[in-house]
């Protein structure tokens, strides 16, 4: 995974992609009317509007979230694709019974898992939810630690972080402090 990681590459903000699919095309095709006047085309359902008029859209704009990933959508985008692009292949090889004869099928099935996954809105939330606990906690030890606090106040350059934590200036003189 860290390989995968190490792929992501830092992007101009051309190279950014707002609508990302949280469920690759793919999966989403194999949803669609097989034939008919609405061949291709999906009822998506809305989860925050339920009552809304549900209207038949194709897969490019179904399963989208905007901004999905923050960082290095661009380069994200083009990883799932390099799955997206295997895994037609692969999912036939699940309908006639042979995924198991082929690795490399094995391998595009296991990816596409592992990126649905984390590309899925309970991932994105445990990750916001843990980030925003880890932050909490690592500014109170900054704050209350007398080693990080002389270490790392700034007088009057960042703003006035600690007193907006604390409710005041508890560290005499000490405007802010340099965060992570």
């Amino acid at each position: 995974m860290l390989c995968r990681i190490r792929e992501l590459a830092t992007e101009t903000p051309a190279d950014r992609v707002t609508g990302q699919h949280v469920l690759t095309k793919v999966i989403l095709r194999r949803f669609a009317a097989e034939s008919g006047p609405d061949k291709g085309l999906l009822y998506p359902f809305r989860l925050r509007y339920p009552q809304a008029r549900h209207q038949l859209i194709g897969p490019d704009g179904c399963g989208k979230i905007p901004d999905f990933i923050a960082f290095a959508s661009g380069s994200a985008e083009r990883l799932w694709k390099e799955t997206e692009d295997k895994l037609h292949d692969a999912l036939a090889a699940v309908d006639n019974g042979s995924l198991l004869d082929s690795p490399a099928h094995m391998a595009t099935i296991k990816d596409a898992i592992a990126l649905h996954y984390v590309r899925s809105s309970a991932a994105r939330l445990v990750h916001v939810r843990t980030w925003l606990r880890v932050l909490a906690a690592t500014r109170a030890r900054w704050l209350t630690s007398p080693v990080l606090r002389t270490c790392c106040c700034v007088s009057g350059v960042l703003g006035s972080v600690s007193s907006a934590v604390t409710g005041g200036s508890a560290f005499g003189g000490c405007d802010s402090f340099v965060t992570m």
